[in-house]
């Protein structure tokens, strides 16, 4: 007996390691034919990569996050988290854009292993599908192609709840800070997160984790003031260069990009336009030196406007909430793909008329179904569907710790994406779309093979 377990281990092993040698086998593969594209196509496939690649130039030549063309004004609309990730770069390589795509890639890699480790927790026999799956979602692919923060940012956020699950001693509750700190400088929406941080990581220790009382109030000090404390220093920066206590100054002007989101589906977004173009132009004769540019005192003007002009119908608003979980669920990122290789966008818009007009007509319904450019908009219809049967097992099994889990990313994300959804706000939410989906399988496996059971015995 003790032969045949021994047996029947070594063939598992031997098992796994071939299918992990044939996953990157065919990951280097696939990587070497996208690093061959020409940085021109990843420029146009990106979204606002000059902006990222500019502030990272002002990094090194202001040594200040600061506009580089604007006599090396501080910064404040956005965060250096990412353009320190591409100064990094430049300093290294003169084709920083490829070792920069490069870079991603391997992060990819590395947000694959630790969604793999944090389902191995729970469900060990599975996680490989989950690292399969991670590693080769066409919208996280892509995306790791393109200079946006999306890639970096799923890696950090990933990272970030696998720590939350293993970390033992105050190394590790620093180290839990330092990163949930980092996910804020990279992408500012983890901002709110951090400022109840000490709260939830002291819930997650003592009830989910089951530590005890001392030892979570512990960890949750330690790792909650060390994340306010770190993006606490930008916020004093803020506050010292313009006077308002901000993380960042990019508030006012997404508020309107949600009107003219919203009012474009009555078709009076042309107004709502005009009327902000109007406004920006009073903002930068108040202020002159900034002009245009977004800064924390532009942003209060912005908001204190846009609530004047949020007067739209209940059934427009649910329209527009529908139409933005569409296209951050269900797209696909198909024109990042024909963009990146074409470097033009003709084909996408035209075959997906019906997904991106928000319209429905049966033949042309059919035309997209049927094209290639659907492909990616069929693989994420799917990983939702069996991700709701992934659900469904947590709940019958009681495991509604493992829920909590991984659906943290998606309740704490969707929100804050207002009715703007894109496929690359969808990226940091693909691991856990991942995990769900793979436990759906599993669930669905389990069904089929009761019925056989019951059915063909």
């Amino acid at each position: 007996i003790l032969k045949l377990t021994n047996s029947n281990t070594i063939k598992n092993i031997l098992s796994s390691n071939l299918f992990y040698f044939i996953v990157l086998l065919v990951y280097l593969i696939l990587c070497f034919y996208f690093l061959s594209i020409n940085n021109e196509n990843r420029l146009f496939s990106s979204t606002d990569p000059q902006d990222y690649i500019i502030s990272a130039e002002g990094l090194l030549e202001c040594k200040n996050f600061a506009y580089k063309y604007d006599n090396c004004l501080p910064k404040s609309w956005n965060t250096p988290g990412y353009p320190l990730f591409i100064s990094m770069h430049m300093l290294i390589f003169e084709n920083y854009i490829f070792f920069v795509i490069f870079s991603q890639l391997i992060l990819l890699l590395l947000t694959a292993y630790f969604s793999k480790k944090i389902i191995d927790l729970h469900y060990p026999n599975i996680s490989k599908w989950v690292f399969l799956l991670v590693l080769f979602n066409p919208n996280s692919y892509l995306t790791a192609n393109l200079i946006q923060t999306e890639t970096l940012f799923t890696f950090l956020l990933v990272y970030f709840i696998y720590l939350l699950n293993v970390c033992k001693n105050y190394k590790e509750y620093v180290l839990l800070g330092f990163i949930t700190a980092t996910c804020a400088y990279v992408r500012p929406a983890f901002y709110y997160f951090t400022l109840i941080s000490p709260f939830v990581f002291f819930i997650y220790a003592k009830y989910f984790r089951n530590i005890n009382y001392k030892k979570s109030i512990y960890m949750a000090s330690i790792s909650g003031i060390i994340s306010l404390m770190l993006v606490g220093l930008w916020v004093n920066r803020n506050y010292h260069i313009f006077n308002e206590p901000v993380f960042v100054s990019n508030s006012g002007a997404y508020v309107w990009d949600n009107l003219i989101e919203i009012s474009r589906l009555e078709n009076d977004n042309k107004k709502i336009v005009e009327k902000y173009n109007i406004l920006t132009k009073q903002i930068s004769e108040k202020y002159p030196v900034y002009g245009a540019i977004q800064t924390p005192m532009s942003s209060k003007i912005l908001i204190i406007e846009a609530k004047k002009e949020f007067d739209f119908s209940f059934d427009l608003i649910i329209k527009a909430t529908i139409k933005s979980l569409t296209n951050l669920y269900l797209s696909g990122g198909g024109a990042n793909l024909e963009r990146l290789i074409t470097g033009e966008e003709k084909s996408f818009s035209k075959l997906n008329k019906s997904y991106m007009d928000f319209t429905f007509n049966f033949k042309s319904l059919i035309n997209e179904i049927l094209s290639i450019h659907f492909f990616p908009i069929l693989f994420s219809i799917f990983i939702k569907i069996l991700s709701l049967f992934g659900i469904i097992f947590l709940i019958l099994k009681s495991n509604f710790k493992f829920i909590v889990l991984t659906l943290f990313p998606i309740a704490y994300l969707t929100p804050l994406y207002g009715f703007i959804g894109q496929s690359r706000f969808r990226v940091p939410l693909e691991p856990s779309f991942a995990i769900l989906a793979t436990i759906g399988i599993f669930y669905i496996y389990l069904i089929l093979k009761k019925y056989k059971n019951v059915y063909f015995n």
